[in-house]
């Protein structure tokens, strides 16, 4: 039998996993492997646990200055590009 706490709890669930979500998170780690980067390496550059890189590449909402340093110090790449799946994922750092 389905309760209110069963459908409160997917309910949230799903607030936190949607598909645009997803698909930032496969963005995030398409572009830390492009650079050749581990979990731990990101983190150490983006100033985050290892284990949020991995949450945020998962699809958990991460914060927007985050997002931001990721793009721009980490992956070095406009902020846009990596959100909308334009970036070029170049191996080289400039």
């Amino acid at each position: 039998m389905v309760t209110i706490n069963d459908i409160t709890i997917a309910h949230r669930k799903k607030a936190f996993h949607t598909d645009e979500q997803k698909t930032i998170g496969q963005q995030l780690q398409q572009a830390r492997e492009a650079k050749g980067l581990t979990l731990e390496q990101a983190a150490i550059l983006a100033g985050v646990t290892a284990h949020n890189i991995h949450c945020y590449e998962q699809g958990s909402p991460a914060p927007p200055d985050i997002l931001i340093k990721l793009a721009r110090e980490v992956y070095r790449c406009a902020l846009h590009e990596l959100l909308h799946g334009s970036y070029l994922y170049h191996s080289e750092m400039d």
